[in-house]
């Protein structure tokens, strides 16, 4: 059991020490800003954008702008 345990702790801490800590990304900074002044500036009620590198979606979103409710008569 001794011995079972021992290399279970050995698995586990190879496993956590070998991932690799990554950077942050920052190529996407200050995209809400500009979605939004791209969302005014067109006119427009909502549109989406999905980043796509290498085959994989890295981030989507979504902008909409809330009108307020209508009163039908």
């Amino acid at each position: 059991m001794k011995k079972l345990l021992t290399i279970l702790f050995a698995f586990v801490s190879i496993i956590i020490f070998a991932q690799k800590k990554q950077a942050p990304d920052n190529r996407l900074a200050g995209i809400d800003e500009k979605l939004q002044a791209l969302l005014t500036e067109w006119k427009v009620a909502d549109f989406a954008v999905a980043v796509i590198e290498k085959n994989k979606v890295m981030d989507f979103r979504q902008t909409l702008v809330s009108f307020p409710p209508t009163v039908l008569a």
